[in-house]
């Protein structure tokens, strides 16, 4: 080819490598590859054009570090937040990938392949780079599951273990999660999965379940359930009752455990239960139904603690003594309705309701956006909590929840919008009106390195407890949430459910009126986790608000009104019983269903 040919043909190349680039900027993205990544895809295109063709090597590597610095390189940017991965995975991606190529014998057949059409005529590094665009791809398209895919990479290993996977992780992606390990146990992988959550035990061929150290059962799931067969019920609960139903049916003797389920309230007896326990329940509606592993295991630790939790009585001494209200002259009225409403009698929910009239909102979000750049991580949330009363944040990983929890506690600065905490923005505020909240962190944020007493004391300083009143309430919590045992233990050792307990305890010391809990119950066992919710209600119960995320939709029908976040917007806002009923996909829907049937419906009307 003469010398003029040649350069119109490198013209004509670096055209078509200006043209991909180009492509991915002004192509609109589809529903799985968000704007950022058709940028993203387009720049690699073009870059990888010009390595096979016109040799462009400088711009090239130049370019992959500007996508590394201005965002692009992270993979959450191009295949949306629930994939997790950075670009630092590439690394470890390049070197597993190249490796995997060459054990199944693909690296000499590429080469040649490439060698044959002259693709690596004087250019013996080419291949590294196509090694690296492709990891680049592959990393995408695994996300948070790239601990799965880096095994399965490496040759499909014997033994998989996992501990916790599902900790923290939406009910969406857990069901994918729980896919891809069963498409690998089929194929011949042992898995062995520790979890606190038993629906998730309950798919496993084999379990065993612990306590304390010791083994209460090992076998198949379906035996260890067979347990309580006969001994579980559901009993239907009108409307707008459910949380009053289930405080009265968890302090009735002989009942092992209660909670929400959908439309009704799920009991469990215990084995030695009275008979006429039996019968009122049937006389009331209630059905027999098959037990789960759950209700099994919850019988097993001998069931739901029934004893009253002291959180009622430390905060009502201080709510109703006028120190959060100011509204010292009610005094009276509003005692016998904490005291009411802790039983779950009809007195309660009056003296609540007529409370909320009467106050104003402990947390008001009004139309708080927060951006990063060109993306939103939350858009235009409002809403408002008011005294005595849980509201509960849900979405999936990366919604914009704790974008939301970080702005409410002023340790973001919104884009736009306001917020305000017991009538004062957090942002200006001073530390005494900082005092006047409690906040459980999602990531333990505890000392590590100190006995847990230890870190009592620095957050009992912190909140400017006397030494009188922290030695009072140190034995009455630690008590109320197992810790005595842990007190001169080192933090870090402590076990999961353990350090969410002393983080609990730690946010709560000083009885705030406000109180923001952000996946509390990650990690916890289900006893645990009732337990945790009777110290909630208790709480709210003698004035305190609450905002709480959760990814256990059971836990959930705790709230009394809920948002759902998805893509950075509230999508919905209701009560329990009013998402329910909005999900006409399923017959009496579970709050599970409705979460999911909610993000479904979004995503119709709202592609991306």
């Amino acid at each position: 080819m003469s010398k003029e040919g040649s350069n119109k043909l490198y013209w004509i190349h670096y055209i078509i490598m200006l043209a991909l680039i180009a492509c991915g900027w002004l192509l609109p993205a589809g529903e799985v590859i968000t704007p950022m990544g058709m940028k993203a895809i387009g720049i690699f295109a073009g870059l990888i054009y010009g390595w096979i063709f016109i040799d462009l090597i400088w711009p090239s590597l130049l370019g992959l570090v500007l996508l590394s610095f201005t965002g692009y390189g992270k993979l959450t940017d191009v295949f949306g937040e629930g994939f997790g991965s950075e670009i630092v995975l590439l690394i470890i991606f390049f070197s597993v990938f190249t490796k995997w190529l060459e054990d199944i014998g693909l690296t000499n057949s590429i080469a040649q392949w490439m060698l044959s059409r002259k693709i690596l005529a004087g250019k013996p590094y080419l291949f590294l780079f196509v090694i690296f665009l492709v990891t680049y791809v592959v990393s995408a398209c695994v996300g948070i599951y790239a601990t799965i895919f880096l095994m399965w990479l490496l040759g499909s290993p014997r033994l998989l273990l996992l501990d916790e996977p599902g900790v923290g992780v939406d009910p969406q992606s857990r069901r994918e999660l729980w896919r891809m390990v069963q498409e690998l146990s089929r194929d011949g992988m042992s898995v062995i999965w520790a979890t606190a959550y038993l629906d998730e035990a309950e798919r496993c061929a084999r379990v065993v379940v612990l306590d304390k150290g010791r083994v209460l059962y090992s076998g198949t799931p379906d035996v260890f359930t067979g347990r309580a067969t006969g001994r579980v019920f559901l009993l239907k609960a009108p409307a707008g009752t459910h949380k009053r139903e289930l405080a009265r049916w968890t302090m009735r003797p002989g009942i092992e455990d209660a909670l929400v389920q959908g439309s009704r309230i799920r009991l469990v007896l215990a084995a030695d239960a009275p008979e006429y326990l039996r019968s009122g329940i049937l006389a009331q509606g209630g059905e027999a139904v098959p037990p789960r592993l759950e209700d099994a295991y919850m019988s097993a630790v001998g069931g739901i603690s029934q004893a009253p939790s002291p959180y009622a009585g430390l905060y009502a001494q201080r709510h109703l003594a006028g120190e959060v209200s100011g509204r010292s002259a009610e005094n009276d009225g509003c005692e016998k309705g904490t005291q009411a409403r802790a039983t779950g009698t009809p007195e309660a929910d009056d003296t609540l309701a007529s409370a909320k009239e009467r106050g104003m909102p402990s947390i008001e979000a009004d139309h708080l956006t927060k951006k990063f750049g060109d993306f939103t991580a939350a858009d235009n949330i409002s809403f408002s909590v008011l005294p005595g009363e849980i509201f509960g944040l849900l979405g999936p990983n990366g919604a914009g929840k704790s974008t939301t929890f970080r702005m409410l506690c002023g340790l973001s600065r919104p884009t736009s919008g306001q917020c305000s905490v017991a009538g004062m923005d957090l942002l200006t505020a001073g530390s005494e009106a900082r005092a006047r909240l409690g906040y459980m962190a999602q990531k333990f944020s505890l000392y590590p390195d100190i006995p847990v007493v230890e870190n009592i004391k620095i957050f009992a300083e912190l909140y400017g407890l006397s030494r009188q009143r922290r030695d009072k309430l140190l034995p009455v919590l630690s008590g109320a949430l197992e810790l005595q045992d842990f007190l001169h233990s080192r933090t870090g050792d402590l076990p999961l459910g353990q350090k969410q307990r002393l983080a609990l305890l730690c946010a709560t010391l000083h009885d705030p009126p406000v109180l923001f809990l952000d996946e509390p119950t990650s990690g916890v066992d289900a006893r645990t986790r009732r337990d945790f919710w009777k110290h909630i209600s208790a709480m709210t119960a003698a004035g305190a608000a609450v905002l709480v995320t959760t990814h256990f939709m059971e836990e959930a029908e705790y709230c009394d009104r809920i948002a759902l976040i998805y893509r950075g917007a509230m999508i919905r806002m209701g009560t329990p019983d009013e998402l329910k009923a909005a999900c006409t996909s399923v017959e009496d829907p579970t709050l599970e269903e409705a979460f999911i049937d909610s993000i479904e419906e979004y995503d119709r009307h709202n592609p991306q």
